[in-house]
């Protein structure tokens, strides 16, 4: 997500909280389940996710978040299979702009 700075979005990053996500999974014979916590008040479903830090990868960042909000412990990716940004219903995704268009 801080990549959204260096992707020339950097007036979305200054009005955004960074945060990033662990998407822990695990296979079960020919079924693989996802963990999902539940938000603060209870309603609604979500990957772990919580505040980069400045001393830590963002990779290793998520890693915290899953140990501290679930307990999962596992294998992390050194890099991000994905990059969003989400305001109050409004979806960021690169290359949906004309203007991040390569």
């Amino acid at each position: 997500m801080s990549e959204a700075a260096s992707m020339g979005s950097t007036r979305m990053t200054k009005s955004l909280p960074l945060q990033v996500a662990a998407i822990c999974y695990r296979r079960r014979g020919s079924v693989v389940e996802f963990l999902l916590v539940n938000t603060n008040g209870g309603n609604k479903w979500t990957f772990p996710k919580g505040s980069a830090e400045a001393r830590l990868s963002h990779s290793q960042a998520a890693e915290r978040e899953a140990a501290e909000e679930a307990g999962a412990l596992g294998t992390i990716e050194p890099r991000h299979f994905h990059l969003y940004i989400h305001s109050k219903g409004v979806f960021w995704q690169p290359g949906a702009w004309p203007r991040d268009a390569k």
